[in-house]
């Protein structure tokens, strides 16, 4: 008598900030024999208070020192459980070639975590469009049904919109020595992934002598990676000349984000734009955190 596939549900969520292009997909996966107890546990977390305040909404522009503690409380209780694993995609918008290899990415990567399971992709169509969802269990081979549910009276994609905020505002100032915490939180915790689109896209598009560059360069400033100047490279099909001369540019402190707004042909044009507005503007070039 062949045994019955577990089914696991997919709680999926999406975060987009307008002010960075940064987009970001949450996937909390839960066990249909465990998700019941552990979504009782936190929604009465959730409901508690701490001396008298109350957290009115699972958000992080809700969050201050008055009720920190419930979001805490409520993400080590999700963490100890062991009964969840979780899986993000954070990435910077762009064309849609680039933006389509991510998510079919992310796809692949979730359904390598539904193998020989029933899965049930649970979304808010307020959120994410159907459209989206039905093409890419298509076109990634996932087997798994959907099931819509409001945002707002669920507990799982409430949870999972959460995770994706804290990942977002990883880039933000605000709340950031808080986001920052709950961050460290979910980095030590070994059921939780991140997969950063934008550094899996560069690396796909370039051979390797290129790709080492660029490697070095970012870890100068990792701001590169989300500036969207080496997506701009890769479209034009810049040399390995070009790499180099990208290079020594990071070196020399120049702000990717400058760079990759500054008009010219090529990496040095760009360069020499830049250079020329801060010299005019009176001011020294924003140079690396030392």
């Amino acid at each position: 008598m062949a045994l019955s596939k577990e089914t696991v549900y997919v709680y999926l969520t999406c975060e987009y900030d307008t002010k960075t292009s940064q987009t970001v997909y949450s996937a909390l996966l839960f066990s249909e024999s465990r998700r019941k107890p552990l979504f009782a546990r936190l929604e009465s977390i959730l409901k508690s208070s701490w001396k008298g305040s109350r957290l009115k909404e699972l958000s992080v522009l809700q969050i201050d020192a008055r009720n920190e503690k419930i979001a805490r409380d409520l993400l080590r209780a999700l963490f100890s459980s062991n009964q969840a694993d979780g899986l993000f995609l954070d990435y910077t918008e762009g064309n849609s070639t680039k933006n389509n290899f991510e998510w079919m990415s992310f796809i692949k990567q979730l359904s390598q975590s539904l193998q020989n399971k029933n899965g049930v992709i649970v979304y808010d169509p307020q959120n994410i469009r159907p459209s989206t969802i039905n093409t890419g269990l298509k076109k990634g081979a996932l087997h798994a049904e959907t099931l819509k549910e409001d945002c707002s009276d669920s507990i799982g994609l409430q949870i999972s919109s959460f995770l994706g905020q804290i990942q977002v505002e990883q880039r933000n100032e605000l709340n950031q020595a808080m986001m920052e915490m709950f961050s460290r939180e979910l980095k030590i915790d070994k059921h939780f992934h991140s997969i950063n689109g934008d550094m899996l896209w560069i690396t796909s598009q370039l051979d390797q002598d290129q790709s080492k560059l660029v490697m070095q360069a970012i870890s100068m400033n990792p701001a590169l990676v989300h500036s969207g100047l080496i997506e701009k490279m890769i479209r034009k099909k810049s040399s390995y000349k070009e790499y180099q001369n990208l290079l020594e540019i990071i070196q020399e402190g120049i702000d990717p984000e400058a760079l990759a707004q500054s008009s010219g042909n090529n990496i040095e044009s760009k360069a020499s734009n830049v250079r020329k507005k801060s010299m005019q503007l009176d001011g020294p070039l924003q140079k690396l955190t030392q």
